[in-house]
């Protein structure tokens, strides 16, 4: 499931902040919530919310965001190798790691889990990138990755 949410916010009360380097005068409300949220996707600690001064900097990208997803994303794949990830570039790498099981397994006790951050993750753009995906379908289609 996927969902978008598009919102107007007109706020009258101003709260000072810097956006993309320069001085910035964000709506109370939507700052707020812009933190709230991040708070929650990225998991940081309530007490250290405020410390993101620049939403939109590289050092908030790099140093939060897209940090947190890798750690995240590279946790999720020693607990579970078979969930799809950019190291299945064919559907056979795919199948040999425990890809198609349902649920997936985990190949650790998951005591890794406890370091997730939040919910954010990579997505994996190289998955099954080396596949013909019409041959795929017919042989996925044809039972036979499901034997």
């Amino acid at each position: 499931m996927d969902s978008e949410l598009g919102v107007l916010v007109e706020d009258e009360e101003g709260v000072a902040i810097t956006m993309n380097g320069e001085p910035f005068v964000a709506g109370r409300v939507p700052h707020q919530l812009r933190l709230r949220l991040w708070q929650e996707h990225l998991g940081i600690p309530e007490e250290k919310i405020d410390g993101i001064l620049d939403p939109v900097s590289e050092e908030v990208f790099h140093g939060i965001i897209l940090k947190t997803a890798q750690t995240n994303t590279e946790i999720y794949e020693r607990v579970f190798p078979g969930i799809p990830n950019n190291r299945h570039s064919t559907m056979t790498s795919f199948v040999a790691s425990g890809g198609l099981k349902v649920p997936v397994e985990a190949v650790t006790d998951g005591s890794e889990l406890h370091d997730v951050q939040g919910h954010f993750t990579l997505h994996p753009i190289g998955f099954l990138q080396d596949e013909e995906m019409a041959t795929l379908r017919s042989k996925i289609m044809g039972d036979v990755w499901w034997q």
